[in-house]
């Protein structure tokens, strides 16, 4: 049985045990935080880059717009985990903003380059993300790729 299918058993589950306040109910439980960091489910699908996943979050209230305790949203899990699915779908879908910086200033672009995610890196720059952003330590995505060791040689 595949994760969207038991995840779907397990909603299903909790409505009918829940009875009248199951809505309410569930959409507290799918934007709840993790204890240490602060991720939400949809943080978590966005890094797998399981749209059915997403889908189904969504469906019963996740809030696309979440942020973690260091300000990290699902495009910058998407990035991290370089799952293009993820990105292209909060981005086509729902506009969701891909020059977006969490609590140390770093955008999708320092987090795809210091994970060496390649192809969410040539999707940002298809859409003429800035090159130069620094980060609060001065860091640009460049200095990031670098010091990671996320640095491909043409030869």
């Amino acid at each position: 049985m595949d994760s969207l299918n038991i995840i779907s058993i397990m909603l299903e589950e909790m409505k009918k045990r829940l009875g009248i306040d199951a809505n309410k109910e569930i959409e507290n439980w799918v934007n709840q935080k993790s204890k240490n960091q602060g991720f939400t489910a949809i943080h978590y699908a966005s890094y797998r880059g399981n749209i059915d996943i997403i889908k189904k979050l969504i469906e019963y209230k996740s809030n696309i717009e979440a942020i973690n305790n260091r300000g990290i949203n699902v495009i910058h899990m998407a990035c991290q985990g370089n799952k293009l699915s993820s990105l292209i779908f909060f981005k086509d879908k729902f506009n969701m903003n891909i020059h977006s910086v969490d609590e140390l200033w770093s955008t999708p672009l320092h987090w795809a380059c210091y994970n060496g995610s390649e192809e969410s890196i040539i999707y940002l720059l298809s859409w003429h993300v800035e090159l130069n952003n620094q980060d609060k330590e001065g860091l640009t995505p460049l200095h990031l790729a670098v010091l990671s060791g996320n640095i491909k040689y043409p030869y």
